[in-house]
């Protein structure tokens, strides 16, 4: 009993240690999820913000110096609103999808699925960005426009305007790429909680190697298929009596015999010719 219990004792405690070392990485991986979230959601309302202020000056359309300005003016004042108004509900939609299906999937997915969570929000909050940085722009495009139309009085106080907003906007792109500079978080090598690879490198691994397998049994199946079945022989005393057998030797054709020559069979204890 005591030789049987020991093997059964070292796999418990394996498996004991083993569960203690995911909790400690899912721990780490959970700082990270905590993290992205954060960021989504405070991105989510920036944007769910802009949204409200594109679509409150859609409103002011109606007034008296949007429709005393020319076609052209008109169409790119609600050609910079639309568009901002889109992306920003684009990024409202795409941080309130994270926050609930991330978290969701790292909690009641299965095994693995905590590493497949932070990385997907991680890839997918690298656009969000991109698209939050576009809003802000088309915005201030959109602001140069509204300095052309009949709202201003004289061309010095669109000129003045114009240059105001267009320094303002130089300025932020400046910081952003200050603050990038300071922080390069795309252009360093980051250092990630997970200690092995993703769940889905290792899905698409077992998936191609899978594949390879597949095609190379389909393939000595369909070779095996293209050869010919072996030819049975003939079962002992089938040539005649005293256990004699003629076989015919198959793409050796025999020599030709002189006139009057015959074969002789030549007895064995099998039934085979020698």
């Amino acid at each position: 009993m005591r030789g049987l219990g020991q093997p059964i004792m070292l796999y418990a405690d394996k498996a004991a240690l083993e569960n203690r070392t995911k909790v400690k990485l899912l721990s780490i991986r959970e700082r990270e999820l905590t993290l992205y979230t954060n960021n989504c959601r405070m991105v989510g309302t920036v944007s769910a913000l802009m949204a409200g202020i594109a679509y409150s000056a859609l409103i002011y359309t109606k007034m008296a110096y949007f429709q005393e300005s020319s076609t052209v003016q008109q169409f790119l004042y609600i050609s910079g609103i639309v568009v901002c108004m889109c992306l920003s509900l684009r990024n409202v939609l795409g941080t309130t999808m994270l926050t609930m299906l991330g978290p969701g999937k790292a909690l009641r997915g299965p095994d693995g699925s905590m590493h497949t969570a932070v990385d997907g929000m991680l890839e997918s909050f690298e656009g969000i960005a991109v698209v939050q940085h576009l809003t802000i722009y088309s915005f201030m495009m959109t602001t140069v426009v509204y300095a052309w139309t009949a709202a201003s009085m004289t061309i010095i106080s669109s000129v003045l305007l114009s240059t105001l907003v267009i320094g303002c906007t130089y300025i932020m792109y400046m910081q952003t790429t200050i603050v990038e500079r300071a922080f390069p978080m795309r252009s360093i090598a980051l250092v990630s909680g997970a200690f092995f690879p993703s769940q889905a490198q290792r899905q698409a691994q077992a998936a191609a190697h899978a594949a390879i397998r597949q095609g190379t049994d389909d393939g000595a199946y369909q070779q095996q298929e293209r050869q010919p079945p072996p030819q049975p022989l003939p079962p002992p005393g089938a040539g005649g009596p005293g256990g004699y057998a003629h076989v015919t030797r198959q793409h050796q054709p025999s020599p030709s015999l002189p006139r009057g020559a015959r074969y002789e069979a030549v007895p064995t204890g099998r039934g085979d010719l020698l």
